[in-house]
Order: structure tokens, then sequence, then C-alpha cells
């Protein structure tokens, strides 16, 4: 069994991310980051809460003087 058997990786894997950083890793964080911001830019369920309470919003104010 060779160290690359162990490790998953040739030898030099591990030397390329030494000197030019782990791209696939830091594309798989932007990735996760940019799901993240668009999953509470999209998430409405607060506003749907708030207009779900009787008489808080579902019911127009009187215009009358």
């Amino acid at each position: 069994m060779t160290t690359t058997d162990i490790t998953g990786h040739p030898p030099i894997y591990d030397l390329l991310i030494q000197e030019l950083g782990d791209a696939p890793a830091e594309a798989r964080k932007a990735a996760e980051d940019t799901q993240d911001q668009a999953r509470e830019a999209l998430d409405w369920s607060t506003i749907h809460a708030r207009t779900a309470e009787p008489g808080r919003y579902d019911t127009p104010r009187s215009t009358a003087r």
C-alpha cells in the first residue's frame, strides 16, 4: 500500500494546494455562502407570519375624517 492509497491524493496534489491554494474547496465555500445569502433574501416566512396575525395588516385603515 502506498501513501497515495492512504490519503486518496497523489503527493503532487498536496504540493499544488500548498503553492496555489485549494480552488475546489474555495469554490465550494463560495457556493455555500451564496446559497445561504439567497436563502435569507428569499425567506418570506417572517412577512407571512406578520400578515397572519388577526387585525394586523389584513384590514384596511379608515380614511374617514
